[in-house]
């Protein structure tokens, strides 16, 4: 999906706020909510430059809406500079439309 991407490209530029940005204004991380966002995107932005896992990609297994919602799941694989392969693991998000655009309202890692 094209909003991973995005999202991918802001966390490889060490751009926090962009993520922050991305979310919903009444998104949930995890219970990570509002401003605590910007600095739990900020310090796993400074932990994965220091472990060289700053590329990922996304791909998306299904997606399905409500008509309110997009519901995705999928995996997303963490890869070093070199494009050796870190890490992988399946996520969830509900996306809401908020100023007619799609933010993340869910995100839940698995």
């Amino acid at each position: 999906m094209i909003l991973n991407r995005r999202g991918a490209q802001l966390f490889e530029a060490g751009d926090s706020l962009g993520m922050y940005n991305m979310y919903a204004s009444d998104a949930d991380l995890g219970g990570i909510r509002g401003k605590q966002l910007l600095s739990y995107w900020g310090g796993q932005i400074r932990e994965a430059s220091k472990a060289d896992m700053r590329h990922m990609t996304f791909s998306t297994r299904s997606l399905s809406t409500d008509g309110e919602f997009l519901i995705e799941a999928g995996v997303y694989t963490i890869r070093g500079k070199a494009g050796d392969k870190k890490g992988e693991a399946m996520y969830l998000i509900v996306w809401k439309q908020e100023d007619r655009v799609w933010k993340l309202y869910r995100d839940i890692p698995l």
